[in-house]
């Protein structure tokens, strides 16, 4: 007797498991969530997501003029990995121009370059992003010596390395600063796409279109608490990264805050459109993690963006989160103004008015 109800049992299990693997097949739904995603991820961790440069910005300030200076320029011209930007006449130009991002790396090549007893070069790199200096920095050393070993230079080269924007190169330094986006992307993204979909699981969706609200105001309603959530919990994290790990904080408060409520407007607009067209919360949740994984990955949060294929950096430059990190370890690692940053934050509200508009447009084909 025991044995027949244990075959049964195993008979009602296997026609269950049986129903389960047909409604994923014959739903579309759930056949976009199987593949799509997958697809997508892979080929973002596979061309998006590495550390492996080629044509790194670099700029050069050569003040020996040496024929054996320009020699190494050529040599590093010829190679696949350096592509030049910037030549400069002085130090501040160096400065300046890293400033802008215009060179990921400098090499500045002293009077006295091949004249004394050693080859005496500095490197100044961008170390915003440690991952990026420590790799240019590394391949830039290993190309000088590789020519010195060309040239048959029996002199030891002397490399004075200096990091701009984070002396110690310390990792935390890009990591931490970066996530006081990544962290609010995450929370302002899961609340506001649970807004709308959540009310249809509660049952109070019809109660809220019976009242005198209109979708506009609805929409207002809705995006106010994520983006006063993810302001507040990026200054938290602020001031665990100020206080606790003594990352200095050179900036203003007040560019730091206008910076994260443009970032959660425009999130909170993606948010509300995504809640506005799931109609479970299971559905928004799906969609949510499906999205942050890519934004963060093209950001350069993780990953620097220079060292991304051509597409995947347009696709980066797409991506609101990329401005947002930039804008923020601007202010916060440099002390720019927004005035400074304005250039990062003019593409950031576009996509906030862009994403704010197509959340109105749902809104109102979905509420009325």
């Amino acid at each position: 007797m025991a044995g027949h109800n244990f075959i049964l049992s195993l008979v009602r299990i296997v026609a269950l498991i049986k129903k389960e693997f047909w409604s994923m097949v014959f739903d579309r739904n759930i056949r976009k969530i199987l593949i799509m995603p997958i697809i997508i991820q892979s080929l973002l961790f596979g061309y998006g997501a590495t550390f492996n440069f080629v044509h790194i910005p670099y700029i050069v300030l050569n003040n020996s003029q040496s024929p054996l200076s320009y020699d190494l320029l050529n040599y590093i011209r010829g190679g696949s990995f350096f592509i030049l930007k910037t030549g400069c006449h002085d130090i501040n130009c160096v400065q300046k121009a890293i400033d802008r991002q215009d060179g990921l790396i400098a090499l500045v090549i002293e009077k006295d370059f091949d004249k004394g007893q050693s080859i005496k070069l500095e490197i100044i790199t961008d170390a915003r992003n440690s991952a990026s200096a420590n790799n240019a920095l590394y391949n830039m050393r290993q190309l000088i010596s590789s020519f010195m070993q060309k040239e048959g230079i029996k002199q030891p080269l002397v490399v004075e390395s200096r990091f701009l924007f984070n002396e110690n190169n310390y990792t935390r330094y890009t990591l931490l600063t970066g996530m006081i986006i990544g962290l609010s992307l995450i929370q302002v993204l899961m609340l506001s796409s649970f807004s709308v979909s959540r009310e249809r699981e509660d049952g109070t969706y019809d109660m809220m279109l019976m009242t005198p609200l209109n979708p506009l105001e609805i929409l207002i309603g809705k995006a106010v608490a994520p983006i006063c959530v993810a302001v507040f919990q990026a200054l938290l994290l602020m001031g665990i990264c100020l206080f606790y790990f003594k990352i200095p904080f050179a900036g203003s408060l007040g560019a730091i805050v206008v910076i994260l409520a443009l970032f959660a407007i425009c999130f909170v607009g993606l948010g509300l459109a995504i809640s506005t067209l799931c109609r479970t919360s299971q559905q928004s949740l799906i969609i949510s993690f499906s999205l942050i994984l890519p934004f963060i990955i093209l950001s350069g949060m993780i990953t620097p963006v220079d060292a991304m294929p051509d597409f995947f950096r347009y696709l980066a430059y797409c991506d609101p989160v990329y401005y947002s990190v930039m804008a923020v370890q601007r202010v916060y690692l440099q002390g720019q103004s927004l005035y400074d940053v304005l250039h990062l934050l003019i593409p950031l509200c576009m996509l906030s008015i862009v994403t704010i508009c197509t959340a109105m447009y749902f809104f109102r084909h979905k509420l009325e």
